[in-house]
């Protein structure tokens, strides 16, 4: 895992993902960038754009945002800790196989 990721990460409550769907440390999972701002600055241009993270499980899920993706992030100036992202994760790939997550997320009850 350590040559496929970057220093940063997104922290989530394993409830909601590996937990809820089975997934383990090196799972790769697949969303799109809903907002994107850093020391005040909103970066509109990755406002959409697929992005894609490494799973590794502890006692959170850390999202290790992939070294492709922050390759990209970092020709913005995105180098340090601190900037602010939102994601919509859409899918969880599994040993070959995808799992889509909260397919009914948008569904009103």
């Amino acid at each position: 895992m350590r040559g496929r990721v970057s220093r940063f990460y997104i922290i989530v409550d394993p409830a909601y993902l590996s937990e809820a769907y089975e997934l383990s440390s090196g799972d790769v999972l697949e969303g799109r960038i809903l907002d994107l701002e850093f020391e005040g600055r909103k970066y509109d241009v990755f406002r959409g754009r697929e992005i894609h993270f490494i799973l590794y499980h502890l006692i959170v899920d850390y999202l290790f945002i992939t070294k492709v993706d922050w390759c990209e992030l970092r020709e913005y100036g995105l180098v340090k800790k601190g900037f602010i992202i939102s994601v919509r994760l859409e899918k969880a790939i599994k040993d070959g196989v995808e799992i889509p997550l909260y397919t009914k997320r948008d569904v009103e009850i």
